[in-house]
């Protein structure tokens, strides 16, 4: 799986919110995976907001799934998604996953917010309060739902949302 640091990624939003999330919860740590024309300016960024102890922009990485696995929160911060499965990715390795509520799919498949926090695009303090109410209990582990899934289902899900009417 390639990750790419691009704009439509939006991780400058994301970055933003971390800056102020650090200060008030200790030993948090911010990861980045994957390549992209993104990685210098996003440096730039974590530099001039001196991060550079707890954000690290990291190369291509063969597996993100075990550094999911690590991770109590996953952030998807992107101003357009397709189908976003790093989202059911990350909660079946017991992520809490927070999401923008983007062009795409990220709401629909986490059930408009059920399964996880959404914030509306580019609202940096939107995001730092959903990482605090993470951090604090009150949004739940989606764990269950993501192992739920399968193509097929999501597929006839898909298909019975858009074409109520299809048999």
């Amino acid at each position: 799986m390639i990750l790419f640091i691009s704009k439509q990624k939006d991780f400058s939003t994301l970055i933003d919110a971390f800056s102020i999330v650090q200060k008030s919860i200790n030993n948090t740590k911010l990861l980045i995976l994957g390549e992209g024309d993104e990685h210098a300016s996003l440096q730039l960024q974590i530099n001039e907001l001196q991060l550079e102890d707890d954000v690290q922009l990291c190369d291509f990485v063969e597996n993100p799934l075990s550094y999911m696995a690590k991770s109590d929160l996953f952030v998807l911060s992107s101003l357009i998604e397709g189908t976003p499965n790093v989202l059911l990715e990350a909660m079946a390795c017991g992520c809490k996953i927070i999401s923008t509520d983007s062009l795409g799919g990220s709401s629909e498949l986490l059930h408009h917010g059920i399964y996880a926090g959404l914030v509306p695009m580019k609202d940096h303090q939107t995001l730092v309060a959903t990482i605090m109410a993470v951090y604090s209990e009150k949004i739940t582990n989606g764990q269950d739902f993501a192992l739920q899934q399968s193509q097929k289902k999501s597929l006839n899900n898909y298909i019975s949302s858009c074409f109520p009417n299809y048999q």
